[in-house]
């Protein structure tokens, strides 16, 4: 476990590369919109706009591939500008301001996070989610979605981690009279009981491409709601993270 001098040089670290990090992922952002744009993709030929009958199968082909690798840069551009500013968050300590706190719909947080999310099209069929019910809470929207951004990356690096014949990720929302409950569940590869005590350890990661960030930010976002997160898992088979909201009176009139 790192002292609390190096764990003070390593968010000032953190925080440097993250600042510095932001400019060119919105320059390269704005090229592949620019990019977008410019280029005469196969979404003309779908809408009528240009003949298919002008252009040979082989131009066809090569604006779908030229689509999919923009497309892909900008959802790539998308996730990594997710990570710098779950970074930035988790090194600023005044970064979570409950004063700041609005009345939000964990429907409406769903739906932006799966809208932002760079889904690829296979990933899209992984995902089961109820739709059809709500519950409000007291928090922020920016901080929720990327406390749901970190759930999904990790339910989708599960599943496609396991062998399962029938990978899910499954979103269902619970409410309740005192708490609402929000599940992330996934059919995938399971934590070992040596590890699900320390998955909110700040720093811990059993990927190799992980940081040990993300589910210590979403443990600290939910005390900030005065809520709890939980993991339920059984090795081979599922995980489940519960995210438990205080429920909150709403005055209609």
């Amino acid at each position: 476990m790192p002292s609390a001098e190096e764990l003070k040089l390593l968010k000032t670290i953190i925080g440097n590369i993250a600042h510095d990090l932001r400019t060119p992922l919105a320059t390269l952002n704005l090229g592949a919109s620019a990019y977008e744009k410019l280029l005469p993709t196969i979404s003309q030929v779908t809408a009528g706009e240009l003949p298919s009958e002008r252009l040979s199968a082989q131009t066809i082909q090569q604006l779908e591939g030229l689509s999919k690798i923009n497309d892909n840069m900008q959802k790539a551009v998308r996730l990594a500008c997710h990570s710098l500013e779950l970074m930035l968050i988790n090194v600023n300590a005044n970064a979570i301001n409950p004063k700041d706190f609005i009345l939000c719909s964990i429907q409406e947080n769903i739906a932006d996070m799966l809208c932002n999310y760079p889904l690829h099209e296979d990933e899209k069929e992984l995902i089961e989610w109820d739709q059809h019910t709500d519950f409000a809470y007291s928090g922020n929207n920016t901080l929720t979605k990327h406390m749901l951004f970190n759930l999904l990356k990790n339910a989708l690096y599960a599943v496609k981690s396991s062998n399962n014949e029938t990978p899910k990720v499954i979103i269902t929302v619970q409410p309740g009279i005192e708490h609402n409950i929000l599940k992330f569940k996934d059919t995938g590869c399971g934590i070992t009981k040596e590890n699900i005590d320390k998955i909110f350890d700040p720093y811990y990661s059993t990927r190799t491409a992980g940081n040990g960030l993300g589910l210590p930010f979403c443990r600290r976002v939910m005390r900030a709601y005065n809520g709890r997160i939980e993991c339920f898992s059984r090795e081979q088979q599922y995980t489940e993270f519960q995210l438990r909201f205080p429920a909150v009176q709403i005055n209609h009139d």
